[in-house]
């Protein structure tokens, strides 16, 4: 079967250093060299890697595609596609970026190594996912198969790991017993945008929901690892899948809620962020009818990934004065506010490097991808059989549909 989204395939390399070294030479073939996502993301951090200095002087890149171009025009395509972001200095460090050539450095070793990198859609069902699984690993081993979710590169993301597996104060709490429920939202400011037939047979299922929202979903439910490796980690995501719930088709309809929005403008902030919220505490003596009581709010750990990478612990407090009446207050850390933020690494380029160097941690298992169809599949029959008879359903702009807010009730 084909992939809609480029592939990326790092090809040959002599070795990679460990740590923060630079990484020796190799040859990076781009597949869909003239698509939107090579432009928009790949190419802009494969570009910046290389200023950076991570990249070593032999490294080359290769561009793969059905739209006939020179190299002198596929290399001005890419030039136009990082100087959209420009800063000091990238005028010139192009030119030197832009000035290799393939050579030698492209030619297989035997000593070296090779990798396949692929961007999603991983399959359009449980079906095809498993053959694209199965035709890929007649090729490369599991090791070297890098499904990627830009998702899983972002640092607050990665952050996940260390709020709750290096702090007391959260994962004796982290279970059923003391969460009430969890919401992983992802709101976008753009609508169809030219992207209507696309979503006619996709739908935000396959787009979002298969893949971005169930890897933030596993990381919120894994159990702690083992130990820190790549084997131990995706071992832990696949068993949190694996315990999720599978609707059955009769219970899709109280389960599950669909929308479509009408026509109007699509305005707002773009917002991605997981909120946990914890039960409230068994007794207080701010109880309805008490000192406090129209502001008991439960308590909650918000990460925030777009438009602001943050995590937010809400807790209630005592406002000044004389009575005791609560507050919700915010214990904020805004990473972009961090030393040393406006140098890290974006999404993608933490991803193309992990891929680079070989480690597979923050990337998506045959077996993980699998799990995450087996859960959304039912649900996509039974719409797929079904025909929405309320569409539209709720206003261009606003939350969703409102039996979404019956959800978590």
């Amino acid at each position: 079967m084909s992939v809609s989204a480029p592939a990326v395939a790092p090809a040959t390399a002599d070795r990679v250093r460990d740590g923060d070294g630079v990484m020796e030479s190799c040859t990076l073939i781009l597949f869909g060299a003239s698509g939107d996502l090579t432009q928009r993301m790949v190419m802009p951090a494969i570009f910046r890697l290389a200023r950076r200095g991570f990249l070593s002087p032999e490294f080359r890149v290769i561009g793969y595609a059905r739209s006939e171009m020179t190299d002198d025009e596929f290399r001005a395509r890419m030039r136009e596609a990082v100087m959209r972001e420009a800063s000091a200095g990238d005028e010139a460090a192009w030119s030197a970026f832009a000035a290799r050539r393939a050579g030698p450095a492209y030619q297989p070793a035997t000593a070296g190594w090779a990798r396949f990198v692929i961007e999603k859609p991983f399959g359009h069902d449980l079906a095809t996912a498993r053959a694209l699984n199965a035709d890929i690993a007649h090729r490369f081993d599991e090791n070297d198969i890098y499904r990627i979710d830009h998702f899983l590169g972002k640092e607050i993301v990665q952050n996940l790991f260390a709020l709750r597996f290096a702090n007391g104060i959260f994962e004796p709490v982290w279970n059923r017993n003391y969460i009430d429920h969890v919401q992983i939202t992802a709101a976008e400011t753009i609508g169809m945008e030219g992207r209507g037939i696309y979503y006619e047979t996709a739908g935000a299922m396959r787009d979002m929901v298969q893949n971005h929202l169930l890897q933030l979903c596993a990381l919120v439910a894994i159990e702690p690892p083992a130990e820190w490796n790549p084997r131990a980690v995706r071992d832990e995501k696949v068993k949190a899948l694996r315990a999720v719930r599978r609707i059955a088709p009769g219970e899709v309809a109280q389960d599950a809620v669909r929308g479509q929005y009408g026509a109007g403008v699509v305005a707002g902030e773009r917002v991605t962020e997981i909120v946990v919220e914890f039960r409230p505490a068994p007794h207080t003596p701010f109880s309805p009818g008490g000192p406090g009581r129209a502001l008991v709010r439960p308590n909650r750990l918000v990460a925030s990934i777009a438009p602001h990478e943050r995590v937010v612990l809400q807790v209630q407090g005592k406002l000044p004065g004389q009575e005791m009446r609560l507050r919700s207050i915010d214990l904020d850390y805004c990473y972009t506010h961090d030393q040393g933020a406006a140098e890290s690494l974006s999404a993608y380029e933490h991803l193309l490097l992990d891929a680079l160097r070989g480690d597979p941690t923050f990337f998506a298992r045959a077996d993980e991808v699998e799990a995450a169809w087996e859960i959304v599949e039912p649900v996509i029959e039974r719409w797929g059989a079904e025909w929405a008879t309320d569409f539209p359903n709720y206003e261009a702009g606003s939350s969703g549909p409102s039996g979404a807010d019956e959800l978590p009730r």
